[in-house]
C-alpha cells in the first residue's frame, strides 16, 4: 500500500511527458516536430472528411432535419450534404432520397424544387438525377421476400447439415429451445 502511492504519481507524471508536446532549443527541431503535428491533423481530418463523404453517398438521401423548420431551406448540414452528393452525381447518375416522414405535401414539393434548383445550380444536369421518397440506401426487400430467404438459406444449410451432421438450424432464438 505504501509503493502504491509513489508507483501512481510516477506513472501520471511520465504519462504526463509523453503527452506534451516536446520543446527543443534547436529552432530547426521545432519546426519539424510542427510540420509533423500540422500533417498529422491533415491526415486524421482528411480520413474522417473521406468516412462522413462515403456516408453520404451510400445513403444517398437528405432528411427532415437537413433543412430548417417549416421550410425549403437547408441547413448548412443540408447544404454540406447535397454538395457531396451534387458532386458525384455530376459523373454518376442515381437517385436522391428526400425523406418525407411526416413533411406536409406542400413543404414536402417545396423542399424538391429547391433540391432540384441547387442541382441544377451545382451543374448537375436535371436528367442525371432522379428525386424521390423513400428508405435511405434504398426501398431494400419487402417482409414477404426477407422470409423467402431466409426460407432458401435454411434450405441450403439444411442439405449442407444432413450431409456433414454438424449444422443444425432452428427458429428458436439463441439461447432458446
Amino acid at each position: 500500500m505504501k509503493l502504491a502511492l509513489p508507483a501512481v504519481a510516477l506513472a501520471a507524471s511520465l504519462l504526463g511527458a509523453c503527452s506534451a508536446t516536446p520543446t527543443s532549443l534547436d529552432p530547426q527541431a521545432n519546426a519539424v516536430t510542427h510540420q509533423q503535428q500540422a500533417f498529422d491533423s491533415w491526415a486524421v481530418a482528411a480520413v474522417r472528411d473521406a468516412a462522413v463523404n462515403s456516408s453520404i453517398l451510400e445513403q444517398h438521401a437528405l432528411f427532415p432535419y437537413h433543412f430548417a423548420p417549416n421550410s425549403p431551406a437547408l441547413t448548412d448540414l443540408g447544404q454540406h450534404d447535397l454538395s457531396v452528393l451534387a458532386d458525384a452525381y455530376k459523373d454518376n447518375p442515381g437517385p436522391l432520397t428526400l425523406v418525407k416522414a411526416d413533411t406536409p405535401d406542400d413543404l414536402y414539393a417545396r423542399r424538391r424544387d429547391a433540391v432540384a434548383a441547387a442541382l441544377q445550380q451545382a451543374g448537375v444536369p436535371a436528367d442525371k438525377v432522379t428525386i424521390a421518397d423513400g428508405l435511405p440506401g434504398g426501398n431494400g426487400i419487402t417482409g414477404q421476400e426477407a422470409v423467402a430467404a431466409r426460407k432458401a438459406k435454411k434450405e441450403s444449410f439444411g442439405a449442407a447439415a444432413s450431409d456433414t451432421g454438424s449444422v443444425t438450424i432452428t427458429d428458436a432464438p439463441v439461447g432458446e429451445k
